[in-house]
């Protein structure tokens, strides 16, 4: 595990993709046991050190607590969007626009309720229809929640041929913070993350999802400077 950054307070990890932030439902390993056997000495429990998460698929920049009064504030400042997050994806095709913002809202798939899917007047409606079919409480209660405006700003960095097919190297900054944003976004327009394996129909010979957590800003929980951790994507 590439730890970026270490102090007293916090410790910022570079997480490979395919592997859990935190433990799942059937407990596989992931990067919390690593930074706790390492940095949590502090803490009574090891979910006190949980400050954010990535998807598993997800490679990146990811920040924990040492104690769990450091956890909660950086925990607030997460919550009031003091935080600068940037990451690098690569799509497949190549994307027509320079920079911009994608403004579409995002609401749980109701056929497919682990997932999310972009909100439209039918599939509210067809959302509505599946709450009263469901009989699993837990899908019921993601399936009713309305939907939530989503934005997501680009740039593109640059645009390649490999073995003959189209990418597009992207810069995204989540203004919003909804679950799978940036992927059911890209996805949605036609130009899928490379190796998503959720919304990408077409997964070229990539051994991970091509979509990482590049830059982090905030500032320090107890200094209150400003700091800024950066990792660079293996694709």
């Amino acid at each position: 595990l590439q730890i970026v950054y270490h102090d007293s307070d916090i410790v910022v990890v570079n997480k490979p993709p395919d592997v859990l932030t935190v433990p799942g439902i059937h407990s596989r390993s992931c990067v919390l046991d690593l930074v706790h056997d390492r940095f949590g000495e502090a803490v009574q429990d090891k979910a006190h050190m949980i400050v954010h998460r990535l998807d598993m698929a997800t490679s990146g920049i990811v920040l924990f607590g040492r104690t769990l009064n450091i956890t909660k504030r950086m925990q607030a400042i997460f919550r009031d969007r003091l935080v600068l997050k940037t990451y690098q994806a690569l799509l497949m095709g190549h994307f027509p626009i320079d920079k911009g913002t994608i403004d579409l809202p995002l609401q749980r798939d109701h056929e497919y309720p682990p997932f999310m899917r972009i909100s439209t007047p039918t599939s509210e409606a067809d959302a509505v229809q599946a709450v009263k079919d469901l009989q699993q409480h837990g899908w019921k209660k993601l399936i009713r929640k309305k939907p939530k405006p989503s934005q997501t700003s680009f740039r593109v960095l640059a645009r390649s041929f490999r073995n003959g097919l189209p990418f597009t190297r992207m810069e995204l900054v989540p203004v919003t913070g909804r679950t799978h944003q940036l992927r059911v976004h890209c996805a949605a327009l036609g130009y899928p993350i490379v190796g998503d394996p959720t919304y990408d129909e077409y997964v070229p010979n990539e051994k991970a999802m091509c979509l990482h957590a590049a830059l982090l800003q905030c500032e320090h929980p107890t200094t209150g400077m400003p700091i800024v951790f950066e990792a660079s994507p293996d694709f």
